[in-house]
């Protein structure tokens, strides 16, 4: 199911990045427009920025079971 997946990313990344007064976004705010602009904004960042290849340099793979502290992160990418 599509919809478990758009769900799941929303819940776990989206919502802390979500506004806390949805007027920001224009007088035309309707219900959900933030969550409609995350994924668009991680759409358009996605298709300009390719980071596996420099995650991957450095041995960063994603997967379900490492996880990655945030030096280790930044560390790649300073690189």
């Amino acid at each position: 199911d599509n919809n478990w997946f758009w769900a799941h990313e929303w819940n776990k990344h989206g919502q802390c990045v979500s506004t806390i007064t949805p007027q920001c976004i224009g007088t035309n705010y309707k219900k959900d427009d933030d969550i409609i602009s995350y994924f668009e904004k991680a759409v358009e960042l996605r298709s300009i920025y390719d980071l596996y290849p420099i995650l991957e340099k450095m041995e960063i793979l994603p997967n379900d079971k490492d996880g990655y502290n945030l030096d280790t992160l930044q560390n790649a990418f300073k690189n």
